[in-house]
């Protein structure tokens, strides 16, 4: 069949290649209807490759995919031939103790579509385990499904920064359009950096006390160096972005504020009922980052017992519960008048353990995000 491959840094084509694969008991073949182009693929195309991910053979390109079941493996339940779906990229390997642990995402072992040596789905059909396949609702359409996948990284850290308590969000980049997208959400102020240096713009914001947390989400070097500038002393700064090369760290201008570096996964998301669904490791990576003073983490599928016991003396106003599946219990703290989230795992399709979080109000938090 044919498929867009990246012969060399530089160099496409679209012609027969032969990608490797027998449909299993547990997967489905897919028949692809839109891939999105990322900026990984952009980077492979323009360097070769991202940081110690390199380009040494002809190499399929794409993961960001939605398209229409076309068969079936015969243990697989849930999921039809006809079904529109979306497909989340990384495939780890189940008895590993990153997915033991409900942090699949970061599996060492995880093969992820267009990653060296794994071959994309820029092609007319994929065969995909059917615990990493999702049935789109019919007010999604294939391009909203292939989608969810990246789902705008930064504007996912900011719209979770808000569900995690941030009073006020700064998304800055240099493209308007984008900015004009996120601006349109209550709590959320844009910065073209184009027109007014974000330092400048978060001191202005902040009486030149510095954000709570800062998110890093371009990956850009000149970014990353320049971060440090833009937290309050005490804060926290979160690196979201992935850049092609290694990147310089400004360790004595984050030494003297006190500043933790968080690297966090943005993790996935999979089509909900009311739109895409964040998923759990990606929430509660950056809800930690805004919200420091945790006061405690559940493990298991958290109950009202549970959670009464984790909350202890504190009050229930001043705390938030996630849930991350189904079976979580959340009723227990609405009850309390608590406040809560309910948000999608991979735990729904691969039976991994979920957990759920406590964290404290935080009235004012602002977190600075460059944009993706």
């Amino acid at each position: 069949m044919k498929a867009l491959v990246l012969e060399e840094k530089g160099r496409l084509s679209l012609r027969e290649f032969d990608i490797p694969g027998t449909l299993g008991p547990r997967d489905v073949r897919i028949r692809t209807h839109t891939v999105g182009i990322c900026g990984s693929d952009v980077h492979y195309y323009t360097h070769g490759k991202i940081g110690h991910f390199l380009v040494t053979e002809p190499m399929v390109l794409g993961h960001e995919a939605s398209g229409t079941v076309i068969e079936c493996g015969a243990e697989v339940s849930g999921l039809l031939p006809g079904d529109r779906v979306c497909m989340e990229p990384g495939i780890p390997d189940p008895t590993s103790r990153a997915s033991k642990l409900g942090i699949y995402n970061v599996d060492p072992a995880v093969r992820f579509w267009a990653t060296p040596p794994v071959h994309g789905c820029l092609a007319p059909e994929v065969i995909h385990p059917a615990a990493f396949t999702y049935k789109l609702p019919d007010a999604v359409s294939f391009a909203e499904g292939a989608m969810v996948e990246p789902f705008a990284i930064g504007m996912m850290v900011a719209l979770a920064a808000l569900a995690g308590g941030c009073a006020r969000v700064i998304v800055a980049d240099l493209a308007r359009p984008k900015l004009d997208i996120i601006a349109a959400y209550d709590g959320i102020e844009t910065v073209n950096i184009r027109e007014t240096p974000l330092p400048e713009a978060v001191a202005a914001a902040t009486d030149g006390w510095g954000a709570d947390v800062v998110f890093e989400c371009s990956g850009a070097a000149p970014a990353i160096l320049a971060m440090h500038e833009l937290a309050r002393p005490g804060g926290a700064i979160v690196l979201v972005g992935m850049p092609v090369d290694p990147v310089p760290v400004d360790i004595v201008g984050l030494r003297p504020r006190g500043l933790p570096l968080i690297v966090a996964n943005p993790d996935l998301t999979h089509p909900g009922e009311d739109g895409p669904v964040i998923e759990t490791g990606a929430l509660l990576a950056l809800l930690h980052a805004c919200v420091p003073r945790a006061r405690s983490c559940v493990a298991g599928k958290p109950s009202a017992h549970l959670f009464r016991m984790a909350l202890g003396p504190v009050a229930p106003e001043a705390a938030l519960m996630i849930g991350d599946n189904a079976d979580t219990d959340i009723s227990g703290a609405r009850r309390l008048g608590i406040p809560t989230i309910h948000v999608g795992s991979g735990a729904q399709a691969t039976g991994l353990p979920g957990f759920g979080c406590l964290f404290p109000d935080e009235a004012h938090v602002l977190g600075a995000v460059a944009g993706d």
